[in-house]
């Protein structure tokens, strides 16, 4: 189950950092009838995409989530 959601918040990650990158390749889509704007492709299946796409190995994978956590020290509270 930790995996699953390392790889779905590793999806929304790359997803959000493809969108910050290019901003007008976010389609979106309008329902008629109730006047709501939704996007075609949302931001976890963008990301998906370009996780296939980059974390073809599992050294580029291990290199990506040092990376992550690098950047983000634990919380002080998490303890087991």
């Amino acid at each position: 189950m930790a995996i699953l959601n390392l790889v779905f918040v590793l999806c929304v990650i790359e997803g959000r950092k493809f969108y910050h990158r290019k901003p007008k390749s976010q389609q979106t889509k309008i329902d008629h009838k109730t006047g709501r704007t939704t996007l075609v492709h949302t931001i976890f299946r963008q990301g998906l995409c370009k996780a296939l796409a980059t974390f073809n190995s599992l050294e580029k994978l291990k290199r990506r989530l040092d990376q992550i956590y690098r950047r983000e020290p634990p919380p002080d509270w998490a303890f087991v």
